[in-house]
């Protein structure tokens, strides 16, 4: 796991035993936004290509990813967005988990 995976995992292990259903109903909603914000993601990606590539055709490159520590920035800016939408998803399964036992519990 990686550490926003990690921080998701470590807040909802300790406090699943004390969420009523709403709140657990509340953090379900974590997964379907997990793959509003993937969709997002892609999009931005999907523009940034573009633009990396218009730019290197250009006589004079403007763009903020033409050395290392630019794009090192933009990768590591990515592993951790992809980071946050894997613990979302996680907790929002874990949530619908709980709330599902919960429920069949009575």
């Amino acid at each position: 796991m990686s550490p926003i995976t990690n921080a998701f995992h470590t807040l909802f292990s300790s406090a699943k035993e004390n969420l009523s259903l709403d709140e657990l109903d509340t953090l379900a909603i974590l997964a379907e936004e997990a793959g509003n914000e993937a969709r997002r993601l892609s999009g931005v990606c999907s523009a940034l290509a573009c633009l990396v590539q218009t730019d290197e055709g250009a006589s004079t490159p403007s763009g903020s990813f033409q050395d290392a520590p630019g794009v090192f920035d933009l990768l590591c800016s990515l592993s951790l967005s992809l980071d946050a939408i894997s613990g979302m998803i996680e907790t929002g399964h874990r949530a619908e988990d709980r709330a599902r036992e919960l429920r069949e519990m009575g």
